[in-house]
């Protein structure tokens, strides 16, 4: 193969070109490259990228390769590559070194050294199949750029490294504190299209049957955020095939376009050209997998990031695990503390914080409401004379006839000893609802082998006709019960309704 150094030919990728790559697209070019350059993630595969995103129809670019130069074995290695390449390409590199200096044609290829402060730091190769002409400034502005990215590669290593640290250190850090599973899946996703510098991620977590449970995303509109939970949620995630490989490991694809991988749906509903699927391991158990992916371009993943992964996989699914414990924990304390232990009713806490969400409705749409306040009859001599235990049992078996004599969305709370209360969405039944509950509660108990009979009292307060909130309600259906009581008792027991002050 012939080997030309002429000026004309130094700066051509074919001599018989007609003409000049146009000043505007190199301007693009180089305006990108400026722009990329200013910032630290930035890879030697992004920014040929970009030169072959410009070049590939207004210069013929078919394919280009980055050499780096290594001082101390004065050897050539190839850092990144972009569209078509040959196996001598490191090669022809080298002979462009051992030239007399300037960039050297061979073939449909140009070879570009690549100097700062007159050492040589790599080599730019470009290869084109159409007539172009790139002229001696353009060559020397891409130089400029390459060289000057090759020269800060370990700089940016660093720096690459210390946000890596911070973005785990604040994965911890946010993680450990992160008050519900929803917040410690936001940390975890953020956290990860951070360090891995991805425009997009999704979470996705399963149950112990497989199926995605739960989805948390990144860089995705809304809209489009909930359709990608409703088709996910309940999915078997072991049927994709990437699911399947990184059980095991985390899944690298830096071009979705080369044929190489079976992708799944998901990634082409998110428009992804390259991503990193990371598994989320609890013990010996994948609890799900973080998707962090690009739509801008083709992505190298270097040894760099198989590290990140690592620490994502462990630490984001202790987060998530530890999180959905917590959550869980709180949720069962904030029951015990608006439900009553023995029968499972809602207690006084549970039944004010209730009352305020159905007083609320009723004053918002013009509606009444109304409160039951039942004290049984004859309770203290059973639970004298046959114990604690069958006093219990006679407890729960009162709650179960409430509840089986209301509407599922009425609510139900013992607020202490034998007293309990029946709060209606609507007061219209009020007095039915009460008549139907004495005659219940005068029906026979089964306590053991014996059975017992009682009875019991109610008072009626309807809200806003008896009280204006609902401590005042929850007085007026007292002194209620209290006349009830005394009126009814002998009888087996009934109810009365407050009267308006």
């Amino acid at each position: 193969m012939s080997i030309a150094h002429d000026a004309e030919k130094d700066t051509t990728f074919d001599v018989a070109a007609e003409g000049d790559v146009d000043g505007e697209t190199l301007d693009s070019l180089l305006a990108d490259l400026v722009m990329a350059l200013s910032t630290e993630s930035l890879t030697e595969s992004q920014a040929l990228e970009l030169v072959a995103r410009h070049l590939s129809a207004a210069a013929g670019l078919s394919g280009a390769t980055l050499c780096e130069f290594d001082r101390e074995t004065g050897t050539l290695k190839p850092v990144a590559q972009a569209g078509d390449s040959s196996d001598d390409d490191v090669a022809c590199a080298g002979r462009a070194l051992r030239g007399p200096g300037g960039s050297m044609r061979e073939g449909d290829r140009l070879a570009i050294p690549l100097r700062l402060g007159g050492h040589i730091v790599g080599v730019l190769l470009l290869s084109g199949t159409n007539p172009v002409v790139l002229r001696p400034r353009q060559i020397a502005a891409l130089a400029l750029h390459f060289a000057t990215l090759l020269e800060m590669a370990p700089h940016r290593q660093m720096k690459r490294a210390e946000r890596d640290s911070a973005a785990m250190r604040r994965l911890l850090q946010n993680g450990v504190t992160a008050p519900s599973l929803q917040d410690a899946a936001r940390v975890v996703v953020e956290s990860a299209a951070e360090a891995f510098d991805t425009d997009r991620a999704v979470l996705c977590l399963v149950d112990l049957d497989q199926r995605i449970r739960f989805v948390e995303t990144v860089g995705i509109a809304e809209s489009a955020a909930e359709e990608l939970l409703a088709d996910l949620e309940q999915d078997l995630a072991t049927t994709g095939s990437v699911w399947r490989t990184m059980t095991s490991r985390t899944l690298f694809v830096g071009d979705v376009h080369d044929g190489a991988a079976d992708h799944e749906p998901l990634f082409h509903a998110l428009n992804l050209r390259a991503y990193a699927a990371v598994p989320l391991v609890s013990g010996t158990r994948p609890i799900g997998w973080v998707l962090c992916g690009d739509t801008r371009s083709a992505r190298e993943w270097t040894s760099r990031f198989l590290v990140v992964a690592g620490k994502l996989s462990v630490s984001g699914a202790l987060i998530l695990v530890n999180a959905e414990a917590r959550q869980a924990n709180e949720e069962i304390l904030k029951y015990r503390a608006n439900h009553d232990a023995l029968t499972g009713l809602k207690n006084r806490a549970g039944l004010g914080e209730g009352a305020g969400n159905v007083l609320q409705e009723a004053t918002d749409t013009g509606s009444h409401a109304a409160l039951l306040l039942i004290d049984l009859n004859g309770f203290k001599e059973v639970n004298d004379t046959q114990g604690h235990q069958a006093g219990d049992s006679l407890l729960q078996q009162v709650a179960k006839r409430l509840v089986a004599s209301v509407r599922r969305h009425d609510m139900v709370a013992r607020l202490g000893g034998d007293e309990f209360a029946v709060l209606l969405t609507d007061s219209v039944k009020a007095e039915r609802v009460a008549a139907r509950i004495c005659e219940q509660l005068r029906k026979p108990f089964r306590l053991g082998s014996s059975s017992v009979t009682i009875g019991g009292s109610i008072g009626i307060s309807v809200y806003p006709s008896d009280a204006s909130d609902f401590d005042e309600l929850l007085e007026a259906a007292d002194i209620a019960m209290y006349t009830a009581k005394r009126e009814t008792k002998p009888s087996g027991g009934g109810y009365r309704r407050a009267v308006p002050a």
